[in-house]
C-alpha cells in the first residue's frame, strides 16, 4: 500500500518551474510524495504550485507504474476524491485509489507520515 499526498512550498528561486496555488495563496513548487506505510520514499515529483491534484496524481503513478508489482492500493486525502478519475486510475494503472476518511485518526495519522507532520 502507498500512502499520496502533496506540499505547496514558497520558492525564491528565479525558476521557471513556479506557480501560484490559489487554495493556500503559495507562490512556488508543489511536491506530490508516495511512501509506503513505514514513511520510506517511494516516489516524489515536483512541479509548479498551480498543478492540480489530480493532474499531479497522474504523474506520480506514471513514475512508479511497472517499478512496484505489489502495489495495489494507495491512500490519498480528499483533495485526490473524484469516482471519474478513481476509474481512469484504476484502467490506466491497476491501482485502487483510496480516500481515507479525515475522521479517522489512524487513516489521517498515515498520511502525515509523508511529510512528518
Amino acid at each position: 500500500m502507498g500512502i499520496l499526498d502533496s506540499q505547496s512550498v514558497k520558492t525564491a528561486s528565479m525558476t521557471k518551474k513556479k506557480g501560484i496555488d490559489a487554495n493556500k495563496k503559495v507562490s512556488g513548487r508543489k511536491r506530490f510524495i508516495t511512501t509506503d506505510t513505514l514513511g520510506l520514499l517511494i516516489a516524489v515529483v515536483l512541479t509548479s504550485a498551480n498543478t492540480g491534484e489530480r493532474e499531479g496524481v497522474r504523474l506520480v503513478f506514471k513514475e512508479l507504474q511497472g517499478k512496484f508489482p505489489r502495489l495495489a492500493k494507495t491512500l490519498a486525502d480528499q483533495g485526490f476524491d473524484g469516482k471519474e478519475f478513481f476509474a481512469l486510475v484504476f484502467s490506466s494503472f491497476g491501482w485502487v485509489l483510496e480516500i481515507s476518511d479525515t475522521k479517522s485518526v489512524d487513516c489521517r495519522k498515515n498520511l502525515w507520515v509523508v511529510f512528518g507532520y
